[in-house]
């Protein structure tokens, strides 16, 4: 700045005779400089620069500091070299030209110089942490043999530890997946640091380093510039067990060698074995190739899973790559799944039934392929099954075997059904194939019953868990209500459900918690379902009580997340307080009740707002009913949590009273009997078991009892079984479990489990079919409970059809919107294309949340396409009747679609399926149901999709 005094006109202001005139500098020409790709500490490099003009330039290496710089003169335009070194390690460098041309070349009166501008970044090979990886494999293999991994690393390596993986690669092409590079990872390029002036005061505009979308700190997007992310596969038709193996943690020898080794299991293909090692100084990588190959090959083809009675056509492609003719037996045989826990029946049926032989002969020259198609039947009528097709062939060279195995799930072609039944025992013996009646009445083979004998005086309550904890949505409340009960009935779990006791408890609720956190939205609170941008006030109660219990049991939850979410609850209660217009998204459609549960949640955090709380309260009605007494029982309970009892006698003084069939199908899914649930879970974390509340506990159990699971929405059981799960734990086992099964005379182990337990349960298969079933309980053991339940599928029952405030129908479509008859023989073939259209609509006079349409597919069809609209142009379609659904899920097995509709409201689903396997399959019924209200419900009937196929004079 300086200071002086300037006349008015100086700026032209007062003359329009006079302006400014003043020249302004342009931009710096941009310059390419030509780098090596990498460079290594100590040696010398060139970086090369085409120059427009003489003078004089600049050379630098930067980093977050200037390295190294030079000025050189340039005597004429063309290309420029610069030799340099770096002398430390740093994971890149900036290099950089500026030009500057002498601005008398072209007149003595010009005084602007031209400028010019390159830098671009250069990485610095990190040879020093580098290891030197020799990985030896074979170049190819046989299926089903072993695969020896050896590693070199010299024999001056040190103390180091390696990983090798083995994987498919065609999983790993799925996503165009690079071996990792962990030296990449560690010094990752960085910004620069330097910025770059002009000494004459004009601000350099320099080019973005590389091609990084980010601007300083390391640019890790170089798996996408290189090629990753490319277009899916096209996934497989049939279930495969992918190729997935891993070492584990292997410590390398004194000699730096280790020798590692690995099974490859029935797979052909080529797999990708990549290796690591860490020292404390060093990182190496390696990678190789195995092709796994056999001199016979075979492929089956098979649905993702079958329904009993089902007719299949099981083509099995052979291809002969032994060097000559071969002559070739195939066979197909299946067997049960076992299943962890379980005794088997004794007596086992084969899950498939052949209408043809179960194994052909067949000659194949060498080079050729052919097909036999066995043609069979699906007998196994809940379960899984292992198919196995073995092929041996016999020729000049020798004998050559080829095996495939498959894992199938078997679906029931009726209703699934529970019964439960409860003894207290005495000592001696209990004739149960006397005295278990709910085990009886099953299809042949369909029956599976669980013997549970405890303490426990609710033991039918839980028997809800294995229901709730498989709940098949996913949406917040249904992620929080399959995770509470974990961490207060989590010891039941494994002796109700012998698939959750194959995992780790801690590892089912970081799951739960890790996926709940993945629906918080970027203000704060929990989004409802999974890509949610706005947040629900109750689902955020909600998840957030659970995240706070979860906290409190000892489980990691990030404090950052919580400060965030309890943020956005304060931020949300104050806008309540001052009556500030609250932005309502689509999901809130009536009021949600959910600020006195917002209350209760910040007060267990230890941020309780009594004057708010107090006034909240005053403004209750003198007698409030329904959701109103829920919601007093909380703010009075919150209160209480603030350090305010005033109001602990009132809390101690429990509603007991009958509970009355009372639902809100909204967003905060009240009913009578998750009040009673919720309000006993809150009285013992307030008062423990305080005798006043154990007629509570007894009316909550008694109102889980009587009714299949599906009867009762998740906000019921999920109360009720987290607040009698507390009310157990802390009245403690009374007793221990013990007695012999004894099956025609044969004795059935009791389930292990992992957690200690004073219970005990046997799991029995087929438990109806014995003659002699006894359970003998000794003196110790008089007085527990026993808890029979039995699942499986009843004679003769079929699925329920009509509805209630719901009706759903499906229409089978080719592509011009013809109504095609899927049951006639002819009209679908292998690999046909066609639609699916489901109307559903609201009956009632009211609007309906949380609707949720479930259409399972036959056997033989695959989803091409749920969203129709997205990539489809078909002139029938109107897209104004689409239903705009909340949340679409897709699996193997069905699709799902939920959303709202208003009263009298109908909207379609329309999707694609393909015709993959051919064959005769069962078409379950479509299913539309109000997720919180069993009573709102529709189902249309279902029926036969016969497939053909081109395999005549293939068929064995």
């Amino acid at each position: 700045m300086l200071d002086g005094e300037y006349p008015y006109e100086y700026y032209g202001y007062g003359d329009d005779d006079h302006q400014d005139s003043t020249p302004r500098p342009t931009r710096a020409t941009q310059l390419k400089l030509t780098l090596p790709k990498e460079l290594e500490v100590g040696k010398q490099v060139a970086a090369k620069v085409k120059v427009p003009y003489k003078g004089k330039i600049l050379w630098t290496v930067e980093t977050d500091k200037v390295i190294s710089s030079e000025w050189r003169e340039v005597s004429a335009a063309g290309e420029q070299t610069w030799n340099f070194k770096v002398a430390t390690f740093a994971p890149n460098v900036y290099v950089s030209a500026f030009l500057v041309k002498d601005p008398h070349l072209e007149s003595k009166d010009a005084f602007l110089p031209d400028r010019a501008f390159g830098i671009d970044s250069v990485r610095v090979v990190p040879v020093e942490y580098t290891q030197q990886v020799t990985l030896e494999v074979p170049k190819d293999i046989r299926s089903n043999s072993p695969l020896t991994v050896k590693l070199n690393l010299g024999a001056n390596a040190g103390p180091t530890f390696a990983t090798v993986a083995v994987v498919d690669e065609g999983i790993l092409s799925l996503t165009g997946f690079e071996t990792p590079e962990p030296l990449a990872q560690l010094f990752a390029r960085r910004g620069l640091g330097v910025e770059t002036f002009e000494t004459i005061g004009w601000t350099m505009l320099h080019q973005a380093a590389g091609a990084s979308s980010k601007t300083g700190g390391g640019d890790d997007s170089g798996a996408a510039e290189e090629g990753g992310g490319g277009p899916l596969e096209e996934g497989r038709i049939q279930p495969v067990k992918p190729v997935a193996l891993f070492s584990g943690i292997v410590q390398v020898g004194a000699d730096g060698r280790a020798t590692i080794p690995f099974h490859i299991p029935t797979y052909r293909g080529q797999v990708r074995v990549m290796a690591f090692t860490a020292s404390a100084t060093k990182i190496g990588r390696a990678e190789a190739k195995v092709t796994v190959k056999d001199p016979l090959v075979i492929q089956v083809t098979f649905p993702r899973f079958v329904t009993q009675n089902d007719e299949l056509q099981i083509p099995v492609f052979l291809n002969n790559l032994s060097g000559g003719p071969l002559e070739i037996n195939v066979k197909l045989e299946s067997s049960n799944l076992p299943i962890a826990g379980l005794a088997a029946p004794k007596k086992a049926v084969a899950p498939l039934g052949f209408a043809g032989k179960d194994n052909g002969n067949i000659k194949l020259e060498h080079g050729r392929a052919d097909t036999v198609v066995f043609q069979a039947k699906a007998n196994l009528p809940i379960g899984g099954a292992k198919l196995r097709v073995v092929a041996r062939g016999k020729g000049p060279k020798g004998s050559f075997e080829a095996i495939e195995e498959l894992e199938v799930p078997f679906l029931p072609a009726g209703p699934k059904e529970r019964t439960i039944q409860k003894f207290k025992v005495a000592a001696g013996p209990l004739d149960l194939a006397a005295k278990a009646t709910a085990m009886k009445g099953w299809v042949p083979t369909s029956e599976t019953t669980t013997f549970w004998l405890t303490s426990n005086p609710y033991g039918e309550s839980f028997e809800h868990l294995k229901y709730l904890i498989h709940y098949p949505y996913g949406c917040i409340e249904q992620t929080v209500s399959s995770t509470r009960p974990l961490l207060y009935a989590g010891s039941f779990v494994e002796q109700l459900d012998p698939e959750m006791a194959q995992l780790k408890l801690e590892d089912m609720v970081i799951s739960g918690i890790n996926r709940i956190l993945s629906m918080e939205t970027a203000s704060g609170g929990f989004g409802y379902w999974p890509g949610s941008t706005e947040p629900l006030e109750w689902g955020t109660a909600y998840a957030t009580h659970l995240l706070l219990d979860a906290k409190k049991a000892g489980y990691a939850v990030p404090d950052d997340r919580m400060k965030e979410v309890l943020a956005w609850i304060e931020n949300r209660l104050a806008q309540h307080e001052s009556g500030a217009r609250i932005r309502r998204d689509k999901w809130n459609y009536y009021d949600e009740q959910a600020e006195a549960y917002l209350h209760y949640v910040l007060a267990v955090a230890g941020k309780g707002k009594k004057g708010r709380i107090l006034a909240l309260i005053a403004n209750m009605p003198a007698n409030p009913k329904g959701e109103q007494a829920e919601d007093l029982y909380m703010l009075k309970a919150a209160l209480y949590l603030a350090g305010d009892r005033r109001y602990e006698a009132n809390l101690k003084t429990v509603d007991a009273s009958p509970i009355k069939p009372e639902r809100i199908n909204s967003w905060s899914f009240y009913s009578d009997r998750r009040r009673r649930g919720l309000m006993l879970s809150t009285f013992h974390d307030l008062f423990g078991n305080d005798p006043k509340g154990e007629v509570l506990a007894q009316r909550v159990a008694d109102g889980l009892v009587g009714q299949a699971s599906d009867y009762y929405n998740t906000q019921e059981l999920v109360w009720g079984v987290t607040g009698l799960g507390k009310w157990v734990k802390a009245a403690g086992a009374k007793g221990t479990a013990a007695g012999t099964l004894v099956a025609d005379g044969t004795t059935i182990q009791p389930r292990a489990t992992k957690t200690p337990s004073n219970d005990k349960t046997w799991m029995l298969g087929r438990a109806s079919e014995y003659k002699a079933l006894k359970l003998d309980i000794p003196q110790s053991a008089a007085g527990m409970w026993l808890v029979v339940r039995s699942e499986g599928v009843r004679p003769g029952t079929t699925y329920k059809v009509g509805g209630n405030g719901l009706s759903v129908n499906r229409t089978y479509r080719s592509l011009d919107g013809t109504e095609i008859d899927v049951a006639a023989a002819g009209t679908l073939s292998l690999g046909d294309l066609l639609f699916v259209e489901v109307e559903v609509t609201n009956t009632s006079g009211a609007a309906i949340q949380n609707i949720a349409l479930v259409d399972r597919l036959p056997a033989g069809f695959e989803v091409e396409n749920p969203r129709l609209s997205r990539t489809i142009a078909t002139t029938w379609v109107k897209h104004n009747e689409l239903w705009a659904n909340d949340f679409l899920n897709m699996r193997d097995d069905r699709l799902e679609v939920f959303g709202t509709l208003q009263p009298k409201e109908s909207r379609k689903v329309i999707y694609t399926v393909r015709a993959v396997t051919s064959g005769k399959f069962t078409i379950p019924p479509v299913e539309a149901e109000a997720m919180y209200d069993a009573t709102l419900w529709a189902r249309d009937k279902g029926g036969t999709a016969v497939v053909g196929g081109p395999w005549t004079g293939k068929t064995i």
